[in-house]
């Protein structure tokens, strides 16, 4: 626990010093203020926009956004991954070349033939952004059923289990390490292509305040709004890593009373 904790010092203090080092460099004239404000500039800013309403839709939107997408994603990737990763042999032979073909689709260029299909609305954000995590939880759950030990998969045929039971009770379970790592991954790019998103075509969301603050050239309320997408996808990734130690202690304890 002590390396743990030392850890996490070091890496506050690095961070207080990249803050300590921003501030100087704009109170002392070294980068122009006008194309960097100080921290303690952007940190009112932010407040002041949070205090007067006006960065709070924005951000609501874009959460709002990234967690549909982010959802879809896991209801698709997650059943398919099992059922190709070792339920179905047939599946898998049917489906891996296509799923290797569209894994490679360029989302950015693939967003502007939905937006022809969809226009500008909400389902083409959430589609595209649903779009972009499905192929790191695929195939992380993929990989996470190849690599169960062939000998629980042995014992639990002895049982006589069916496909639903054998990937509820056995394959879900065992690729869980996988898929949690899969889960962190599109997390991060669900609020991260969102972004891109919203600045491509949308009026409203986090992507598109930085667009209109670019053109009324505020710059403080650009670094706000990336100081929010900062903090947002650190503390997205601090859940998750929680959700996952607890899923992953599930895990070994499980493993132990086997």
């Amino acid at each position: 626990m002590i390396p743990f904790k030392l850890e996490k010092v070091k890496s506050l203090f690095v961070i207080l010093i990249f803050f300590i080092v921003w501030e100087a460099v704009t109170r002392l004239g070294i980068v122009d203020s006008m194309l960097l404000p100080s921290f303690s500039e952007v940190l009112v800013s932010t407040w002041q926009l949070f205090a007067e309403g006006v960065l709070w839709p924005h951000l609501s939107l874009s959460l709002v956004r990234a967690a549909a997408g982010f959802a879809i994603a896991v209801v698709i990737a997650i059943p398919l991954g099992i059922l190709m990763g070792g339920l179905s042999k047939n599946v898998q032979m049917a489906t891996e070349p296509v799923v290797e073909l569209f894994s490679q689709v360029n989302p950015f260029i693939l967003y502007h033939l939905i937006l022809i299909f969809m226009g500008i609305g909400e389902w083409t954000k959430i589609t595209i952004i649903a779009w972009t995590c499905i192929w790191p939880l695929l195939f992380s759950t993929i990989s996470g059923v190849y690599h169960i030990d062939a000998a629980h998969i042995k014992s639990a045929k002895t049982f006589q289990l069916n496909r639903w039971q054998m990937a509820v009770k056995v394959l879900l379970p065992g690729a869980v390490p996988q898929i949690m790592y899969g889960v962190r991954l599109s997390a991060s790019y669900s609020f991260f292509m969102l972004i891109a998103a919203e600045m491509m075509g949308a009026e409203s969301g986090l992507g598109f305040f930085i667009i209109l603050s670019q053109r009324y050239y505020k710059i403080t309320w650009v670094y706000a709004a990336v100081l929010m997408i900062t903090v947002l996808g650190v503390l997205m990734d601090w859940v998750i890593t929680m959700v996952e130690r607890k899923f992953l202690r599930a895990y070994v304890q499980e493993e132990v009373n086997d």
